[in-house]
């Protein structure tokens, strides 16, 4: 567990960095895709134009008559929830180097990741459909929202499962006296003759 710890976090967490230059979000009409937003788009602020959209629109000209003329190109401002959830990504890659905070760290930032994800979806509806104003429009979650909902979900528990590990073998800050020592078969550590289970890696002796 300790092993995979040192290259999973610190991979997860850049796939995560990744994700926010994937489409977030799809902007769809009758469920045809018409354009799409980045993590990163949501992070620094985007303008959504109203001629783009028009292009995708598969309807009567009528249609797209009235939606011309009822918007126009506006811009969407920075997101907070989405600039929180990518500076979770940053400081968790960072510690997910520090071996003593890595589990607690990863955990943490894991946990308030899928919040800000989970809490930028409910919200972004009406964010971007406020500034659009045509009805037969909706947004739709799309594969970099999922990526990383799915693995800051992932990194919470699989952290917050090796931390309490962690907490319940905690070892003891000096060994037994007078008692002879062994080595775990699985890292390798020093334990007294008595431990039932590793002082460092938890694994049962």
């Amino acid at each position: 567990m300790e092993e995979l710890k040192k290259f999973l976090n610190p991979l997860l967490f850049v796939i995560i960095i990744i994700s926010f230059f994937l489409p977030f979000f799809n902007i769809t009409c009758q469920q045809q895709k018409i354009t799409s937003i980045t993590g990163y788009d949501l992070v620094t602020g985007t303008t959504i134009s109203s001629n783009n959209l028009a292009k995708g629109l598969n309807s009567t000209s009528a249609q797209q008559n009235d939606f011309n003329n009822g918007t126009k190109s506006d811009t969407v401002s920075p997101q907070p929830l989405a600039l929180i959830a990518l500076l979770l990504a940053i400081g968790g890659l960072i510690f997910s180097f520090f071996e003593k905070f890595s589990d607690i760290g990863s955990a943490i930032a894991g946990l308030l990741g899928v919040l800000s994800i989970f809490f930028l979806n409910t919200v972004i509806s009406e964010t971007i459909l406020g500034k659009i104003n045509y009805q037969p429009l909706t947004v739709e979650c799309a594969s970099g929202f999922y990526i990383a909902i799915i693995l800051f979900l992932l990194l919470f528990m699989y952290n917050a499962y090796l931390f309490s590990q962690r907490v319940m073998y905690k070892p003891d800050d000096v060994h037994t006296p007078g008692v002879r020592m062994r080595f775990c078969q699985n890292c390798g550590s020093e334990n007294d003759l008595v431990s039932m289970y590793c002082n460092k890696c938890g694994s049962r002796m």
